[in-house]
């Protein structure tokens, strides 16, 4: 029977993920940083507790171009899930990972010498259900660092915060039909327009 393909959980999806061009414009409109080269290392799985639900699990290593020019090695994990599932599973493959051994990488330090350092993680989100009453398609949960005495703003990064706190992002996929005010939420409009006249053949 041949269907029009869903853009966010068929195999189409995936596929324009595997174009290193269409994964690199992406996830650089969504993150707001220049991703200078991008590697996927693909993963799917299944609900371990509903086996009906399938996401897909999609994992890049990045080198991102920093905003004051500099350049930073980072792991952007990129999930899509069409119903509500539970938390516990996110945060489980979080952990993973933190705790994989491939998401580490040589430097050298100030001395000179050759130390591993870890990648950080970038979470992207795409969920086929409404998460927030706002009607807002792109949502970013930043980290901010806070002196409590005075309440400003930290503006210093360091490698302890960038290791051990992450940055996500959620798309609200039915909101993205309702708003398109700026570049990401134009750029998933088009994206969702174009693979909706794609057909394809349902296994």
């Amino acid at each position: 029977m041949t269907k029009i393909a869903n853009p966010i959980y068929d195999v189409v999806f995936k596929y324009l993920m595997a174009d290193n061009k269409v994964a690199k414009l992406l996830l650089s409109t969504i993150i707001g940083q220049e991703v200078i080269h991008l590697e996927l290392r693909d993963t799917e799985k299944r609900n371990d507790l509903d086996k009906s639900i399938k996401y897909h699990r999609l994992d890049f290593s990045a080198k991102i171009r920093t905003e004051n020019k500099g350049l930073k090695i980072v792991i952007i994990e990129l999930q899509k899930i069409r119903l509500a599932g539970d938390i516990v599973r996110f945060r489980r493959y979080l952990g993973e990972q933190y705790m994989n051994k491939e998401n580490t990488y040589e430097a050298k330090n100030e001395a000179g010498d050759i130390e591993v350092k870890s990648m950080p993680i970038i979470s992207i989100y795409f969920l086929g259900y409404k998460l927030y009453k706002r009607k807002s398609p792109v949502i970013k949960i930043d980290r901010v660092a806070i002196d409590l005495a005075t309440n400003e703003k930290i503006d210093e990064t360091t490698e302890f915060t960038e290791n051990l706190t992450h940055n996500s992002f959620i798309i609200q996929i039915p909101y993205l039909k309702e708003r398109r005010r700026n570049d990401i939420e134009k750029l998933l409009s088009i994206l969702t327009k174009a693979i909706k006249k794609i057909k394809i053949i349902k296994c």
